[in-house]
């Protein structure tokens, strides 16, 4: 239920109220969990006091309209004092909900007493006129709320990257982002960038030796934007919104941003050398960057060792590893211009990860641990809790990824309380009755019984042949090659009984809603 509905961390800029989030995108599935019981229960989370509602209303569409009236119902009740909390709404994404009570009002006529309720909430004449709030994107709420301030999940900003086409988000105040130019590693001169980027790497060194082709499978190229983007804005962040292929890329993208690179081509001197003396020499020259840098790189090559090791799960060897860090650690772009460099980069990685073994116990006491950058906020470490696991592999599709999400916190939510489920169906369904028998049953039998003519002269009537003739081989015909048809999308048969029936079901929940409403 904290996906769902849950209180932010920060107090709105006017009236100083609390600000709690509700996000509709984790709403469970009304095929698994009992509306009639689920809505009760979530009203039992409202809060007592006066506060400031910012509901995402993108998930709103994949349930019926009904459960939205029937909440509705319960909210405005006499006799409880939601409505009175309540002191403003501030609606992102466009929803059926706002456009349904809106056309009920202007299109329906319906009793004066659900009238002066409603009005409340969306007359703009009345002293309420700034009750309702509705935001088109992420970008416009920022001009009201902090929203860096705000957990907001990956379904919400997938949704929003949808509308916008973009996954930047334009801030109506301007904002600074933690990795620039003179960004560097150290936490007393970066402390929150170090801070998020210890905190991505200590998820890769837990889970990354678990991972079948680490660092080689690249994540889904919007959510990793997506990732990095909250890391450049120092945002709150659900993390196991994320599974590991995304974060090891966003963790190879942030090596690649930060100037300068942990390894310098440069600093390899030719002709190149695989014995350990001269691996050393050429790592101490790396090192000189700094304490901070040689901290970051010397952890690094602890990790590709780490996957190299667990070869049976990750599918490493010291080549591939080399080749998946080269541009991260170097910042040299693979082309056929620059093969050369590339060649001595990988080579020269490999040299390290094969003779790590001698090399990290003359560093491991120096440069193993280093501080963390410091946490203005102890929020900052919600935002990396790893109390449910990283999803190690991401699906085929965006709406089986989110689908995913949303099982999982549906499976939470039953456990808590078993009593929301749905009553299973039978796997089984009755059989008819047989079909009585109208015609007589058919038999293999003849129904005469006939002699069979006399055989004993069939090689007088047909002699067997004298000559025989036989067929020069042919050769075989080449079989035509079959295109492949491209296949149709499978569509459902029009069928007047379905279709009598889906307008049936729509026009009972409309007078239900409508009955709904005019109790209220």
């Amino acid at each position: 239920m904290e996906r769902i509905f849950f209180k932010s961390d920060i107090e709105d800029a006017y009236s100083g109220l609390p600000i709690y989030v509700f996000d509709t995108s984790y709403l469970p599935s009304p095929d698994v969990i009992d509306y009639d019981l689920f809505i009760p229960t979530l009203m039992n989370t409202l809060p007592s006091e006066k506060y400031i509602l910012v509901m995402f209303s993108c998930g709103l569409n994949k349930i019926s309209w009904i459960h939205g009236v029937k909440f509705l119902r319960s909210f405005l009740s006499p006799e409880t004092s939601n409505f009175d909390n309540l002191h403003k709404i501030i609606a992102v994404h466009e929803s059926w909900f706002v456009k349904s009570i809106a056309s009920i009002l202007t299109n329906i006529s319906i009793s004066k007493k659900t009238l002066t309720r409603l009005h409340k909430l969306f007359d703009p004449s009345s002293r309420h006129s700034d009750t309702l709030i509705s935001c088109g994107s992420l970008a416009e709420l920022s001009g009201y709320v902090d929203i860096t301030r705000l957990k907001i999940s990956l379904n919400i900003y997938k949704h929003d990257a949808q509308t916008t086409n973009s996954t930047k988000i334009s801030f109506n105040c301007p904002t600074m982002s933690l990795i620039t130019e003179k960004t560097t590693y150290s936490p007393h001169s970066d402390p929150l960038f170090t801070y998020h980027f210890n905190q991505i790497f200590r998820i890769i060194d837990t889970y990354g030796p678990k991972a079948q082709d680490i660092f080689m499978k690249p994540g889904n190229r919007q959510n990793t934007e997506i990732l990095f983007q909250c890391i450049l804005r120092n945002q709150f962040i659900w993390i196991n919104d994320w599974d590991l292929h995304c974060i090891a890329s966003t963790f190879k993208k942030i090596l690649s941003t930060v100037t300068p690179p942990l390894i310098d081509i440069d600093d390899i001197t030719l002709p190149m050398k695989d014995d350990l003396d001269y691996t050393l020499m050429v790592l101490n020259k790396n090192f000189a960057l700094g304490t901070a840098a040689a901290s970051v790189l010397f952890r690094v090559i602890d990790l590709c060792s780490k996957i190299v090791d667990h070869t049976d799960a990750t599918r490493h060897q010291p080549l591939s590893i080399s080749k998946c860090m080269c541009h991260a650690l170097t910042h040299e772009l693979k082309s056929s211009q620059n093969t050369h460099r590339t060649s001595i980069a990988v080579r020269y990685i490999k040299n390290l990860i094969l003779h790590w073994g001698k090399i990290r116990p003359l560093f491991y006491g120096r440069l193993s641990d280093t501080a963390e950058g410091c946490k203005e906020n102890e929020k900052y470490d919600e935002s990396y809790d790893l109390s449910h696991d990283i999803t190690m592999e991401e699906a085929n599709t965006s709406g089986e990824e989110e689908n995913q999400r949303v099982q999982v916190n549906t499976k939470t939510i039953l456990d808590n309380n078993t009593a929301l489920a749905l009553p299973s169906e039978p796997n089984e369904k009755s059989t008819p009755p047989p079909r009585p028998a109208t015609r007589r049953a058919y038999t293999k039998e003849p129904s005469k019984k006939e002699k069979l003519q006399d055989v004993s002269n069939i090689k007088a009537q047909w002699p067997p042949q004298k000559y025989k003739f036989k067929r020069d081989n042919l050769p075989p015909k080449e079989k035509p090659v079959e295109e492949e048809v491209p296949q149709l999308p499978v569509k459902r048969p029009v069928v007047r009984g379905r279709k009598v029936g889906e307008l049936t079901r729509l026009f009972e929940e409309r007078t239900q809603a409508m009955k709904l409403l005019g109790a209220i």
